[in-house]
């Protein structure tokens, strides 16, 4: 099951990223900035493409991996796109493209994410 529940979307008013909580409705994606989500006041509308969730992993320089990210491991000549899958978070190919392959986050990745 998964329990980490941080999420981030570009808003769609063009001034930026914003993190905090995930709401769907019939009519909009929202995210309700942690500071915020004690009042549940504060709905703020993101593109729905890019809303990602925080996969609980941070680079080696301690930035968080979100879900759609794309990242290049260590020692690599190949870009991954962070995905879920199933069970757990997954690497997939993003070049070559169409590969369609998946490959296990943690393995991939090795030392250079923390947690």
């Amino acid at each position: 099951m998964r329990e980490i529940r941080e999420y981030r979307g570009k808003r769609k008013d063009g001034k930026g990223w914003v993190y905090g909580w995930y709401i769907k409705t019939d009519f909009a994606v929202y995210i309700v900035p942690a500071e915020y989500v004690v009042n549940w006041k504060v709905f703020i509308e993101v593109i729905p493409e890019t809303v990602g969730e925080f996969t609980g992993k941070e680079d080696k320089n301690g930035v968080k991996i979100y879900e759609g990210d794309t990242i290049l491991p260590k020692g690599n000549k190949t870009y991954y796109f962070v995905k879920w899958c199933n069970n757990g978070w997954k690497l997939r190919h993003a070049i070559p493209k169409n590969s369609g392959s998946y490959i296990d986050f943690n393995y991939v990745i090795g030392g250079q994410v923390k947690g």
